[in-house]
């Protein structure tokens, strides 16, 4: 797919043909995707995010495969949607959130009723709080050391740390 802005001309190339579109006005949804942790070890199928059918299925899979134990990272709506969706499931769940409360954008009250939530469901919130280092245990899971020098274990780590936005075709046709 290729855009160009100056004759007003959206390109789409398919298997079976390449069109052309004009457009008078053009409205870009190119969506987003979700944030990663560049973090050395923190990586392969027992590490995922809560945005779409690929990452639940790595969860489903882990799920499966026996695991006992999950790291959310990031409070925000996903993070708190995938901590009690995880313990749901019947895991032990743990909560790295970076900031010194969650959902800073809410109201302080908003954001301790979700607190209550959460610890009314047996999930352990971490504020302040974040991973510097990660390393493969046996059995696919992680030994994740935090910035306080902290260890924590965990079969899988579910990153929600936020979104950013899909921009590379409006960077492409030089307008990002």
């Amino acid at each position: 797919m290729a855009l160009d802005l100056d004759s007003h001309f959206l390109s789409i190339e398919t298997q079976a043909a390449r069109k052309r579109i004009h457009f008078d006005s053009l409205i870009y949804a190119g969506g987003a995707t979700s944030n990663n942790l560049a973090i050395d070890g923190l990586s392969g199928p027992r590490v995922c995010h809560f945005r779409d059918m690929h990452d639940l299925s790595l969860i489903s899979q882990a799920l499966k495969e026996g695991i006992k134990t999950a790291t959310v990272v990031g409070c925000g709506f996903y993070g708190v949607e995938a901590a009690l969706a995880l313990r749901a499931c019947g895991l032990e769940v743990k909560i790295i959130e970076q900031k010194k409360r969650i959902m800073p954008s809410f109201s302080m009250s908003f954001a301790e009723a979700i607190v209550g939530k959460i610890k009314e469901q047996g999930i352990e919130l971490r504020l302040n709080s974040s991973i510097v280092d990660a390393r493969a245990i046996e059995g696919g899971g992680f030994s994740l050391t935090l910035h306080d020098g902290k260890t924590l274990a965990s079969d899988l780590v579910v990153v929600c740390t936020g979104i950013s936005p899909r921009t590379s075709l409006l960077a492409d046709a030089g307008a990002a």
